[in-house]
């Protein structure tokens, strides 16, 4: 049912884009000029709505590659528990998309310090208001893995927030 109104949306706004490049097109005075002008704008206005995707993808590429790591103190990790340290999503100022950045760090339970951490990001809806069509909005430096399984191969065990954090302990 969704792809049948997407098929109709998709038709619709191709008719409102030749529609509207006939009428600018009359503007010009000749006629092989006029039909050069059409077949122009109905291409720039059947483009248009996805604009932003196409340029929010490249910007949302580059941020992905950008930071694509885990920072990691492996040499410290091994044999410890670890709690996870929420920090809310953050938007990313500047982008034709709206993205999203979320941190994730783990840190010690004894100690507090920052044993392993890395960022996600997922890009939002552009001008249409759906998500993403042209590229997948979601992207990790820890691919397939969930966070879990990351901890893991690090020698950690993830554990509960200690109700007394190491900082107000002393």
């Amino acid at each position: 049912m969704i792809g049948l109104y997407l098929l109709f949306l998709a038709m619709l706004w191709l008719l409102i884009s030749i529609v509207l490049a006939v009428v600018v097109s009359r503007w010009v005075s000749t006629g092989s000029r006029r039909t050069v002008v059409a077949i122009f704008l109905v291409a720039v206005l059947v483009v248009l709505p996805f604009v932003d995707q196409v340029v929010g993808a490249i910007q949302f590429k580059k941020i992905c590659a950008d930071n694509d790591g885990i920072e990691a103190k492996s040499d410290r990790a091994k044999g410890r528990t670890v709690y996870r340290i929420y920090i809310p999503p953050n938007e990313i100022a500047g982008t034709w998309l709206p993205v999203y950045e979320t941190q994730w760090r783990f840190a010690d339970a004894e100690s507090g310090e920052i044993l392993l951490s890395y960022r996600t990001f997922e890009a939002g809806p552009g001008f249409i208001r759906v998500a993403p069509l042209m590229f997948n909005p979601h992207c990790t430096p820890i691919r397939q893995q969930s966070p879990q399984e990351l901890i893991k191969r690090f020698g950690m065990t993830l554990g509960e927030r200690p109700s007394v954090l190491p900082q107000e302990a002393k």
